[in-house]
């Protein structure tokens, strides 16, 4: 089950950071957990690759190699392919046991990539095991948290990434092992990430509590544990008892940012007037952002503005959503191009201007809505290719069982 994704680092000597391979993930976040993970693993992603050999085809090519943090438990994702399609298996980073999950389909779309690729390692003169280890001749000292295989305009690359202490550092090779580039990993612009592992238990330190509508206002937020996080312990929860025009918000107290993207992990916990939640962003203050949220009463996903306190529709569509649920919400606005995203789908893409300039971003519910949030990430929004692609159909969007993550999917855009 793949809990959080972190970002897949291809070609970055050729392109911006941001047009890596999977703009859906934040690699502020993503480091964040893996030196969790790596804290608790006992097994090495070497070890994970081999033990791996046993659950796969004998045709079959590693693709990636991943240390992950899945709910509790540190966890190597193995993926690999052939020549029908894109697997993986998962294995417990402590015990080296496969961990048993439900089957994701291939996207059809994705196919004739996947099968490209396939044929492209399968003729490379290295694995992606050779690779992981002239990596860790050139870097040593460190463990290995992520190795990913590509073909970026057709020519076989092997990025790995070394944790020496707390930092890392990335060795990028060719078809042949030849080591292209080793050194500091790159990083995002104006990057804050926050997985509430590592703070105390109480009120979140930098972040601000506050009301739009403050009549009738009760709510508070707290850090604590949870039995089924996103990544544990620790969740960021909401307790709210609201009146119905309340708006409760927590807001970071160190970020401004005008093109931004802000994502968050949120669960609908409780609420009989309202339920779900969001992110805010662009906000100046308690009555002046703009939001995206989702509400299983109503089962719809909504971009507003809100200015002077006064909430106004931008966009909705509908679709099934239910409590107990984690979901990962993203908004990402550069200019006045607002693009909301659920679990990875791009669903609301709609233009305005009435919110200009820098602001801070947030979290977001209404009334009684009482939710928690874990892994939540910002950084400055930069151009993607994908921004101008319109939004899917709602039928398009995953659902999930109560309880369960909704399992994130390949978002590969490099191409």
């Amino acid at each position: 089950m793949i809990v959080c994704r972190p970002l897949l680092l291809v070609a970055w000597h050729l392109v911006p950071i941001a047009f890596a391979a999977d703009e859906e993930t934040f690699l502020v976040l993503s480091r964040d957990l893996a030196r969790t993970a790596a804290a608790q693993s006992t097994v090495t992603a070497p070890q994970a690759l081999e033990r791996s050999r046993a659950l796969i085809p004998p045709v079959a090519v590693h693709e990636l190699v991943e240390l992950i943090m899945d709910g509790r438990k540190p966890v190597y994702e193995v993926v690999f392919l052939t020549a029908v399609g894109r697997d993986e298996v998962e294995l417990d980073a402590r015990t080296g046991e496969k961990i048993i999950f439900p089957p994701v389909p291939n996207d059809p779309a994705d196919l004739p990539k996947q099968v490209r690729l396939h044929a492209a390692l399968a003729g490379a003169r290295v694995t992606l095991a050779d690779a992981m280890r002239r990596a860790a001749e050139k870097v040593p000292g460190g463990l290995i948290v992520k190795a990913r295989a590509d073909a970026p305009m057709g020519r076989v690359e092997f990025t790995v990434d070394i944790l020496v202490g707390q930092e890392f550092q990335a060795v990028r090779l060719d078809a042949t092992g030849k080591v292209l580039h080793a050194g500091a990993a790159p990083q995002e612009p104006d990057a804050r990430g926050w997985t509430f592992d590592a703070m105390p238990a109480g009120s979140p330190h930098g972040w601000t509590p506050g009301f739009t509508n403050t009549e009738g206002a009760r709510a508070g937020w707290t850090i604590e544990p949870d039995e089924m996080p996103m990544s544990g312990p620790n969740v960021l929860r909401l307790r709210a008892e609201s009146a119905s025009r309340v708006f409760n918000l927590l807001i970071a107290s160190d970020v401004s940012l005008q093109d931004v993207d802000v994502r968050t992990r949120l669960r609908p916990d409780a609420g009989r007037e309202d339920q779900g939640g969001g992110v805010i962003w662009r906000c100046k203050d308690a009555n002046n952002y703009y939001i995206c949220r989702i509400n299983p009463l109503e089962s719809n996903y909504r971009v507003y503005r809100v200015v002077n306190g006064k909430r106004e529709q931008l966009q909705s569509v509908s679709l099934p959503l239910e409590a107990g649920v984690w979901r990962s919400i993203r908004a990402k606005m550069i200019g006045d191009h607002v693009m909301c995203f659920l679990d990875g789908r791009k669903l609301l893409d709609v233009r305005d201007g009435a919110i200009r300039g820098a602001g801070t971003v947030g979290l977001w519910t209404k009334a009684d809505a009482s939710s928690s949030f874990d892994n939540v990430a910002v950084r400055a929004a930069v151009p993607y290719p994908t921004d101008d692609t319109p939004a899917v159909a709602p039928s398009s969007a995953p659902a999930g069982a109560p309880g369960k993550p909704v399992r994130d999917q390949h978002n590969d855009d490099d191409d």
